[in-house]
């Protein structure tokens, strides 16, 4: 395929690039496509190539939360403080696409040094079947049923229910642009890992352009196509520790990793040193237990959070809030 990255650099804003389709080579084949030449029925979303237009526009969406219309004008700001790319990633979160966990999407951030976003990343949301899953039972109301089943409806109720004060509604088009936009983040052959040849074998049948069962299976097993509801098993409220175990190096990354997305060196409420102290001050007033508060949305003291997101329990176990704990606690915290 040949790759042609897009750099959009406007008004200081340098924005990320992605490939447009175009005669792609073996494992650079989209496997959406390859689904849909072998014999999968056509999702609702499925596009056989992205609107180039479209699919620029909704990058810009997704890292800045407004685009560039066709006179190069920027649309009104749709998304003012937090933009779809606070929460989500675009990169593949796991080490293998024939598993996800807790576990291994933390073992391939910190393998791999990358942050933890709040939300399921977008890298091959394309090819799912299904979203929320098992998160829709954790908080969200009947609603949710229809976006679970259709992707242009999870991206709606995304924006409308995860947006904290932040929340907004679509339009049709503007919808449109970040399913254009998911179509260049979709999986690559390259992205399933098979064994020597396999990739040889289905990008040859893919060029005979013929349904085919045996490789409709061989590609269709080599990924999920729901994501799993990975949430751990929580702690207890009584048999939480609350910082009084040595969990202030884990504490640390964690810290790092998650909050500082979006609290670092120039974002949104910056944990400068200073603010680092007061908000140990205010936490140790209820001995941390609104860590809980903010990060779960639990009720209780100190639960002023204004935009916060909340992690769920597939995306921080509590195991790791209580080692987030622990470096606060810790001295190093207010370094």
């Amino acid at each position: 395929m040949k790759a042609v990255i897009f750099s959009i650099i406007v008004s200081s804003i340098a924005m990320l690039g992605f490939k447009a389709m175009n005669e792609p080579g073996d494992l650079e084949l989209r496997v959406d496509d390859l689904m849909v030449v072998f014999g999968e029925p056509q999702k609702e979303h499925y596009l056989a190539k992205e609107d180039t237009v479209l699919a620029r526009q909704g990058l810009q969406l997704f890292f800045t939360g407004k685009y560039m219309n066709a006179d190069n004008t920027w649309s009104r700001p749709v998304m003012t403080k937090l933009q779809c790319g606070d929460c989500h990633s675009v990169e593949t979160d796991v080490d293998t696409l024939l598993f996800n966990s807790v576990e291994k999407r933390a073992d391939h951030s910190r393998t791999n040094r990358k942050n933890r976003f709040v939300g399921s990343t977008m890298k091959g949301v394309v090819n799912r079947e299904s979203w929320f899953n098992g998160t829709l039972y954790d908080g969200y109301d009947f609603l949710g049923f229809e976006a679970r089943a259709n992707l242009k409806h999870a991206v709606k109720f995304c924006a409308v229910k995860n947006g904290g004060a932040n929340r907004v509604e679509l339009t049709d088009l503007e919808s449109d642009m970040l399913i254009n936009y998911f179509k260049t983040l979709g999986l690559e052959l390259s992205d399933l890992k098979m064994p020597d040849g396999y990739s040889a074998l289905v990008a040859g049948a893919y060029g005979r352009g013929e349904p085919n069962k045996k490789m409709l299976s061989v590609v269709g097993l080599r990924y999920l196509h729901k994501l799993p509801h990975t949430k751990v098993e929580p702690i207890a409220r009584k048999e939480r520790k609350l910082g009084r175990t040595d969990d202030s190096q884990s504490g640390k990354y964690l810290f790092e990793s998650t909050c500082s997305h979006c609290h670092g060196s120039g974002k949104i409420e910056e944990f400068s040193p200073d603010r680092m102290k007061k908000i140990k001050s205010d936490l140790s007033k209820d001995n941390y237990r609104s860590v809980y508060n903010i990060l779960r949305g639990e009720t209780g003291k100190n639960t002023s959070i204004g935009l916060q997101h909340h992690y769920s329990g597939e995306m921080l176990a509590d195991a790791e809030i209580e080692q987030i704990v622990g470096y606060l606690i810790s001295d190093s915290a207010n370094k």
